[in-house]
């Protein structure tokens, strides 16, 4: 696994984290002051960003479990890019184990070529992309269904 312990991937992770922790930081300051704007007191908006920060502990705890085994095949730093910007560890670790033990006939435990981990990362990477593409097209149908579900739960009847 040494040629994950390359400089170019601390370099190209550090900037993805970069990236996304300011996507996060412009979303936090817009939101603050849209609430400032619509009355919001600073007690309220600290209030709210408390109550999130707290209730994003517990996820925060499953990806860390889930970066732990992840780990164990991409190491800490790949793993950490997948989960901490698209991945989930219901997705991603499967989708490993199936391309390694079921194309490479390997056991996800033992020895991995580059050949191996790249193809499970192309793998888990374009199985992503399939739900980006269908939910713009499908997202009047389902959403459709979900207000129909609503509806009958609003009115006592839950099927």
């Amino acid at each position: 696994m040494d040629f994950f312990d390359k400089w170019w991937i601390y370099a190209l992770v550090g900037v993805i984290f970069l990236y996304v922790l300011a996507q996060s930081l412009t979303a936090l300051i817009k939101a603050v002051r849209q609430a400032k704007k619509l009355g919001f007191s600073k007690t309220q908006i600290r209030e709210v960003i408390s109550s999130s920060a707290i209730f994003s502990i517990a996820p925060s705890m499953a990806i860390l479990i889930s970066l732990l085994l992840l780990s164990k095949v991409f190491g800490p730093w790949v793993a950490g890019l997948r989960l901490g910007t698209l991945g989930a560890v219901t997705y991603e670790l499967p989708a490993a184990i199936n391309v390694i033990e079921g194309a490479f006939q390997a056991d996800i435990n033992g020895v991995l070529t580059s050949e191996m981990v790249v193809t499970a990362l192309w793998v888990m990477t374009l199985g992503c992309v399939p739900p980006l593409l269908l939910v713009p097209f499908f997202y009047k149908k389902i959403s459709a269904r979900f207000d129909a579900i609503k509806e009958k739960t609003l009115h006592g009847k839950i099927f």
